[in-house]
């Protein structure tokens, strides 16, 4: 990110003013404030309550989330840790890049129906882009159509990622994830099923450069999920690695540790059929 582009937003109980520690951004917020009134927005008695923070590097930012981190990750009643999270997020990108840059339309929205998140907001969560795509690079509706058509175009992940993203809707044929949220930077993996997301992760943050190369055929849409566990160099070897999973949202109180053994033949029958029994990960 650039130099003073970190923003964080904290909610407080200040009555319907956004305040800061900035006697410009407070300046700004009450302008902001005019403006949203014209516009006949509507409080919702967590947005016009929030302050405003800027930070002029990464570092600060991290200190003060450190010393805040109860204020994004607690939800309970009068704490909005998701919502709070999610303007910082918005802020710090730029809602005109955003908009005009990341998504593929500038009308696209973060949340989508049923109050469910879109893909742009899973994108700008990962990798701090809002684009609207999961597959690598960006990709034309019509290749053989000239010109710079914004409409034409489809926006991708263009960089390798620190975090990884597999969805279950790969494996119904619905989408492509690409490679470089196949392959993160750290064995951490967002699942997306048919309801929520979940994670994958390992504690060994090395793990990637332990696995052995996959072959041709691990790599299909169709494959398991640890057939997407990709090395970042061949260096090593290992024979079983521990994942562990969580889900937030089934009020999960024990620890699910899933050990995964690398060895030929996993997963097919005496006639090379593959085994009924199926990982409860992939459905």
């Amino acid at each position: 990110m650039p130099v003073g582009s970190y923003k964080a937003m904290r909610w407080e109980r200040y009555g319907t003013e956004v305040y800061s520690t900035s006697d410009r951004y407070l300046a700004n917020a009450r302008v902001s404030g005019s403006a949203m009134s014209r516009e006949r927005y509507l409080p919702d008695g967590i947005t016009e309550n929030m302050e405003l923070h800027e930070f002029a590097d990464h570092g600060s930012s991290r200190d003060f989330l450190t010393a805040n981190i109860g204020q994004f990750t607690g939800n309970e009643r009068g704490r909005h840790g998701v919502i709070q999270f999610l303007y910082s997020l918005l802020l710090t990108r730029g809602i005109e890049t955003i908009r005009y840059e990341d998504m593929d339309e500038p009308d696209a929205k973060m949340i989508g129906r049923h109050g469910y998140c879109t893909q742009e907001m899973v994108n700008l969560i990962l990798i701090g882009k809002a684009t609207s795509n999961v597959f690598d690079g960006d990709m034309r509706l019509k290749e053989d159509e000239p010109g710079d058509d914004p409409a034409n175009l489809l926006k991708g992940i263009k960089e390798p990622t620190q975090f990884g993203y597999l969805t279950l809707y790969e494996h119904y044929g619905n989408i492509k994830v690409g490679q470089y949220y196949k392959n993160p930077l750290y064995p951490i993996f967002i699942l997306n099923s048919e309801s929520h997301y979940t994670i994958l992760f390992s504690t060994d943050r090395t793990l990637l450069t332990k696995l052995p190369p996959a072959t041709p055929s691990q790599t299909s849409s169709h494959s398991s999920f640890t057939s997407h566990l990709r090395p970042h160099s061949s260096k090593g070897s290992i024979k079983s690695f521990d994942l562990f999973y969580y889900d937030g949202l089934a009020g999960q109180g024990e620890e699910i540790r899933l050990t995964i053994g690398l060895r030929k033949g996993v997963g097919k029958g005496a006639e090379g059929e593959e085994d009924d029994l199926v990982s409860p990960l992939e459905h």
